[in-house]
């Protein structure tokens, strides 16, 4: 994992008050795939109050607009970090 995804996880494990271990993040190749992490992290320490697939991938697609100057016609759930979003 490149420094932007390490940030973009930092920022995310903070929103959500979530672990998301190195070992799963750096099998997340794809915005889809990380939300579904994210969503799957927050049901299992959340339970029933845990935010919806929605709900994070928005967090997510604002995230990496304002943060890492995503341009909103590369964020789609099949977006690739790296190779679509350009993010080291």
């Amino acid at each position: 994992m490149g420094l932007d995804t390490v940030e973009l996880v930092m920022a995310i494990e903070e929103r959500f008050d979530i672990e998301l271990p190195d070992e799963e993040t750096g099998q997340t190749v794809t915005l889809d795939s990380l939300c579904r992490l994210v969503r799957q992290k927050c049901v299992y320490t959340q339970g029933l109050s845990a935010p919806s697939y929605p709900d994070i991938q928005a967090f997510v697609a604002a995230l990496l607009q304002t943060e890492f100057s995503v341009s909103p016609d590369k964020i789609y759930p099949e977006s690739r970090f790296v190779q679509d979003m350009r993010l080291d």
